[in-house]
């Protein structure tokens, strides 16, 4: 089956899955969502009237608070005699408060001193409001009248204390302007369990309505248990809920109470509205993806049918789509990007037949292993197969002083590593072994998994014969054995000659003695000898298999460290810094630790002559001696 065959059954069932799982889902779902809807418009609407009666009562106890503060008023209580100016106080805040129905001030023996406002406090009231907690507001029914007031008291001074009757319209207004749809309402029960609901106003106890009687369980239990809880009720079959929130620091509560049903049915609505709408959307995209998809996979049948010719050999062919959109674009890249390929493929064919070197690739997909044409004209090998295991890479004659760490290295290659020791001596088509550098290239994938290693093998026998012909002719210092200074600066230099070759780099080690003065004058001259041999044997030892070193002058030596990006110089210096530390067992001098200074720096390119690079590595080290020498460190 055809991927645009595929695609368009895989969007067919997935849009009509979506279609039945959208539709399920809105039916399951539009109920829950309408009640935490629900939940949340009484949550807030509680927290509103809560608030709201807050900063009610908060404005009747500053009123208190400010007529126990008032002057006239302490001065009157203080002396224990009429006052006309605090009787005007009284009178004061009557007419600056429309809330406050009566004031009065009560002495201990519960008389009335002063009384501002309408004539309604007696001593029926006045005994009552002495049984009430103080700063608390209550609800009160004036017997005669039935008339409704909200009633308080505070004490001000020893002996004497406020009562004040407000009027109860402005918590009235609160439950009425929280009313909502057909029986949705807040209504509020004060600290003594009387309900103010609407236009019902009365004790929680006398009042038998059937959704009180649920409530009132409720209600007496502790409050605390009950904060901020939903309860979900019936009241002639149909489910309510509601929600009891406290007003902070006054006893009161505020009950938010809905009915569940509507919100239900009109959830119901949307949902069945929703699901249709979904339905129609869902099937018009489908017709339109299924339509574009036809438009989308013309284009690509022309690629396709394109990059099937140039696999088949028709290099000339080109994608013949010509548009502005995209595909437009992508015709005109891979068409360029083909013109690239092919030229890049043609210069990479003549470069490599004019190179001395050899060029082979290592195809890990395929395991196989090709060589360019030029591989013929050094070496005799004629391999089987193009297959790794009849290749020259594994057949070849490794010299046996390099056969072990070729086989070594080669296992490493295998597992997507370069070449760590790439100069090997390899037999080549006279029988003869030459010099041969060997350097690598891993090639991955997007997800990092090898696909091939390209490698170049390059001649240099000539280099690597001088460099063993200035060893052989080596001059060496009598005292240390060590090259002397004129080996080891010939041999330096021939490492510069390499290096444009062996594109890598290597480091130059000074290393001179710390305090060589202190053996000779407290021990010997021969024990300043013993220092010095020892120092060059551990040098000899350390940079011996990858570098060389020197004797440079008097307590001074040089080595120099190859493929420094691999073998690091600084450990090498840190290396050559603990084992001298450790020191030696000395005829005549007991056991004497040595500590010397070592100044590094590191040949990048074969710009440099060898007394420049010699003299960046001393300068170095002169800088580790200003410091406070037994240490190492690199030239800026």
């Amino acid at each position: 089956m055809k991927i645009r065959s595929i695609l368009i059954l895989i969007i067919v069932i997935f849009f009509v899955s979506l279609t039945v799982i959208f539709s399920s889902f809105i039916a399951s779902n539009t109920n829950i969502k309408a009640d935490k809807q629900l939940k949340k418009y009484l949550t807030e609407l509680a927290d509103k009237q809560v608030s709201n009666i807050g900063v009610c009562f908060s404005a009747y106890t500053r009123a208190f608070k400010n007529i126990g503060m008032n002057y006239a008023v302490r001065d009157y209580i203080a002396n224990h005699s009429a006052s006309d100016e605090a009787a005007g106080v009284f009178e004061a805040y009557i007419g600056e408060d429309r809330s406050i129905k009566s004031l009065a001030l009560i002495d201990g023996a519960g008389k009335v001193r002063i009384n501002a406002g309408e004539d309604i406090i007696t001593d029926g009231l006045v005994e009552k409001a002495s049984e009430l907690s103080e700063s608390q507001f209550y609800c009160y029914a004036d017997v005669n009248s039935e008339t409704h007031y909200v009633l308080s008291k505070m004490l001000i001074s020893e002996g004497f204390w406020l009562i004040c009757i407000f009027n109860i319209d402005d918590l009235a207004n609160f439950v009425e302007f929280s009313s909502f749809q057909d029986n949705g309402r807040v209504f509020l029960i004060d600290p003594a369990g009387t309900i103010i609901d609407l236009s019902i106003i009365g004790d929680l106890n006398d009042l038998n309505m059937p959704e009180y009687q649920t409530l009132k369980p409720l209600i007496e239990e502790n409050q605390s248990e009950i904060e901020g809880q939903w309860t979900n009720y019936e009241i002639g079959q149909k489910q309510r809920i509601a929600l009891i929130k406290s007003v902070a620091d006054t006893g009161w509560y505020a009950v938010a109470v809905a009915e569940k049903e509507e919100a239900n049915v009109y959830a119901e609505n949307v949902g069945n509205d929703m699901g249709t709408l979904s339905f129609i959307i869902i099937i018009s995209l489908l017709v339109l993806c299924v339509f574009a998809m036809f438009m989308f996979f013309k284009p690509l049948y022309y690629i396709d049918s394109t990059i099937r010719n140039i696999k088949s050999g028709d290099y000339d062919t080109r994608i013949a789509v010509k548009s502005k959109n995209e595909y437009g674009k992508i015709a005109d890249e891979f068409n360029k990007l083909l013109n690239n390929i092919i030229l890049s493929e043609a210069r990479h064919k003549t470069i490599v037949e004019m190179s001395d070197n050899i060029i082979f690739e290592w195809n890990f997909k395929t395991k196989q292993v090709r060589f360019s044409n030029n591989f013929n004209k050094k070496f005799s090998y004629r391999a089987a197969s193009d297959y790794y295991h009849d290749s020259f890479l594994v057949k070849c004659r490794v010299h046996p002083d390099d056969a072990q760490r070729y086989i070594k290295d080669l296992e490493k290659l295998a597992e997507g590593e370069v070449f760590k020791h790439n100069e090997y001596r390899i037999q080549n088509i006279y029988g003869d072994y030459i010099w041969i550098l060997m350097r690598t290239a891993t090639i991955t994938d997007l997800s990092g998994d090898i696909v091939k290693v390209v490698g170049v093998i390059i001649d240099i026998d000539r280099a690597k014969k001088s460099e063993e012909m200035l060893t052989l002719q080596a001059s060496f210092d009598a005292l240390t054995e060590m090259f002397n200074r004129e080996t080891v600066e010939s041999l330096i230099n021939n490492e510069i000659e390499l290096l444009s070759v062996r594109k890598n780099q290597f480091s130059i080690l000074f290393i001179d003695v710390d305090d060589f003065k202190y053996f000779n004058d407290n021990f010997s001259h021969a024990t300043g000898d013993q220092v010095l041999k020892f120092t060059a044997d551990t040098i000899n030892d350390v940079v011996s298999g990858f570098g060389i070193a020197g004797r440079y002058g008097g307590d001074e030596f040089v080595a120099c460290v190859r493929n420094s990006d691999i073998n690091e110089p600084d450990k090498v210096a840190k290396t050559i810094l603990d084992r001298l530390k450790e020191g030696f067992d000395c005829e005549g001098a007991g056991h004497l630790a040595v500590n010397v200074s070592i100044g590094i720096a590191v040949m990048r390119d074969s710009s440099q002559r060898v007394d420049d690079i010699i003299g960046q590595a001393d300068e170095a080290m002169y800088r580790i001696k200003k410091s406070g020498k037994s240490a190492y460190g690199f030239i800026n």
